[in-house]
């Protein structure tokens, strides 16, 4: 399993974190604790990869206007690392003259340093010649999936047919990718993954999948039970595009991955949450991956109920965060109650603190 831990220094609300998830975990807090920055933090390294450190702070974070925390004194850079295994990789950036971004970058093997110095306009994949284990490192980087927003319009109309190598970040591919895991043997345990979670969580409108090329887009039609016309898919439910783009997500991950998931709640039926939560922890198991999703969801939480360690909160009060549910509050008195209900009744994080953002 590719264990990692995340490092964040005055980064929008997030004035420290080192978080070091594992399995499938929940990453929960207030309106503007920093939640939607952790997976944006994630982002910006894959960029990072093979674009220069201000282009991916401009992909990943629309640019370094407000990127810093608003108590971070003046002095103080904005910091990004992650450590895999035992290599560290930290990025230290400055705005100069709020016009350019000066990256640093150091990177360490336990205590051996590799590398220190102004990245420019160099990538992180800049790095690799440097030690027979970076390359690797690197990869596990450009492998993270972080996904977020969902775009169920774009989706209705088809995917591009010639976007088959990632899953983008809304999803729109999916079904490109889709077609291609059936097509290839290797790959196609990912479309029956994805196919038998739709019949699952959908078990009187989906039986079966097809695909239609029309010109340079990949549409998609179901089969019903007992019924052999097809019928569009980008003409149902958002609910049921939004589950074909969230197992997806989970499918496209290679074996040890790292996958993060911004509100995966959206648009979808409690039933159907449950049910991609347990999907979720299913493959993670098997496929030794790190899953982590960020949400305001009681029933999301619920499902979490035997589980309280799997919960970060980030509660814009503990350095560094987040902090364990369990350690944030005692596991003997959380049993008491369903997690769900604290979190709507602010028993676990709430709005008072106005000045967060993220």
């Amino acid at each position: 399993m590719s264990t990692f831990t995340l490092y964040a220094k005055n980064l929008r609300a997030l004035r420290s974190l080192e978080w070091s998830p594992s399995g499938v975990s929940l990453l929960v807090g207030a309106n503007g604790a920093g939640k939607s920055t952790v997976l944006q933090a994630l982002k910006f390294l894959r960029l990072a990869v093979h674009r220069d450190p201000a282009e991916a702070v401009n992909l990943a974070f629309g640019g370094y206007f407000d990127l810093k925390n608003r108590v971070a004194a003046e002095h103080e850079p904005i910091e990004i690392g992650i450590r895999i295994g035992h290599l560290d990789l930290r990025l230290r950036l400055v705005s100069v003259q709020g016009l350019t971004i000066s990256a640093e970058a150091t990177l360490h093997d336990g205590a051996t340093e590799l590398f220190r110095g102004d990245m420019g306009r160099y990538p992180l994949s800049f790095l690799s010649p440097l030690d027979p284990v970076v390359p690797d490192f690197i990869n596990t980087i450009i492998e993270m999936g972080v996904f977020h927003d969902p775009d169920i319009c774009s989706l209705r109309g088809g995917s591009n047919i010639g976007h088959t190598q990632v899953l983008n970040s809304r999803g729109t591919n999916a079904l490109t990718m889709l077609r291609g895991w059936f097509q290839r043997r290797p790959d196609r345990w990912r479309y029956d993954f994805v196919l038998t979670g739709l019949r699952a969580a959908f078990p009187k409108l989906i039986a079966d999948l097809d695909f239609v090329e029309a010109g340079n887009t990949i549409a998609a039609q179901i089969y019903r039970p007992g019924s052999e016309m097809p019928a569009q898919l980008g003409s149902e439910a958002n609910g049921v595009l939004a589950l074909l783009v969230l197992l997806c997500d989970l499918a496209a991950a290679e074996q040890g991955g790292i996958v993060a998931i911004d509100e995966p709640e959206n648009s979808l039926h409690p039933y159907a949450i449950r049910l991609f939560v347990r999907l979720a922890d299913q493959l993670a198991r098997r496929n030794d991956l790190t899953v982590v999703f960020t949400t305001h969801s009681p029933v999301l939480l619920d499902a979490f109920n035997d589980k309280p360690e799997q919960v970060y909160v980030l509660d814009g009060m503990t350095e560094p965060a987040p902090v364990r549910l369990s350690e944030l509050r005692n596991p003997e008195w959380l049993r008491q109650f369903r997690l769900g209900e604290l979190y709507a009744d602010d028993g676990i994080v709430s709005n008072d603190d106005e000045s967060r953002r993220g």
